[in-house]
């Protein structure tokens, strides 16, 4: 960043082909496997339960941290 380097978050297009090309090969590889089955469909509500749970404590910690970081705190 000293010598002018920009760090951004990915384009949402970039992120959501991601998204639906994981979704995708998880698909295909629980039609070929029962044994990847079994964990995916067992994790899967975690997952989605646990993305909640960081949007409340992640998020809020790494907003501060980065308020911190522009208040020269840090």
């Amino acid at each position: 960043m000293a010598t002018g380097t920009r760090f951004l978050p990915f384009p949402t297009s970039v992120t959501e082909a991601s998204f639906n090309a994981a979704n995708a090969f998880y698909a295909e590889t629980m039609a070929k496997n029962q044994k990847f089955k079994k964990v995916y469909d067992s994790w899967k509500p975690f997952r989605n339960e646990e993305v909640l749970w960081l949007r409340v404590v992640e998020n809020t910690f790494d907003n501060f941290m980065a308020r911190q970081s522009v208040a020269n705190k840090l």
